[in-house]
């Protein structure tokens, strides 16, 4: 067999999924589950420390609430896949529900808005969505925030996929 040096090899570009966390809707579901639970058939010795839990698990979910309701509804079951050509989004069962190509997008404005958390805690965790302009004059709201690491592969990977118009967030 020969080495790959005289073989055509086909280059096939995968695409990056990033997928919504869903930590704080589901820490907001699990304690109003709880909460729930508890009002209806709680007893015994244990009911005061499943009440603090299931409000601490409420108060964790309202503070991802509060901090972008339309992102943090709106993202729940639903990934982003970027490929070289376009970004997709695309829900739990695989329906695409919307797609941009670079040539497609006229600006983007990034908007960050309040802290996640209160007080300064988790290192001044903001939640930040960018808007994505496009010609047809519909805008795409892309809650960064609820992405992993918040975000930091995905805007590295969006600048180098506008880096061919020269867009590039302000």
């Amino acid at each position: 067999m020969k080495s790959g040096k005289g073989l055509n090899q086909i280059r096939t570009v995968l695409p990056l999924e990033y997928r919504y966390n869903t930590r704080l809707a589901g820490a907001l579901t699990g304690g109003t589950i709880l909460l729930i639970g508890i009002l209806f058939f709680g007893s015994g010795p244990f009911v005061l420390v499943l009440f603090l839990l299931a409000l601490a698990g409420i108060a964790v979910g309202l503070f991802g609430l509060i901090a972008d309701a339309r992102g943090f509804i709106h993202s729940i079951g639903k990934r982003l896949v970027v490929t070289d050509e376009q970004i997709q989004e695309v829900d739990e069962k695989g329906q695409m529900r919307w797609q941009v190509r670079s040539e497609d997008i006229l600006s983007v404005h990034v908007i960050s808005n309040r802290p996640v958390f209160p007080l300064g805690m988790a290192n001044r965790w903001c939640a930040e969505v960018w808007s994505l302009e496009l010609q047809s004059g519909r805008i795409l709201r892309v809650p960064v925030w609820l992405l992993p690491d918040r975000g930091r592969r995905f805007k590295q990977r969006l600048d180098a996929f506008l880096e061919r118009r020269d867009f590039r967030p302000a």
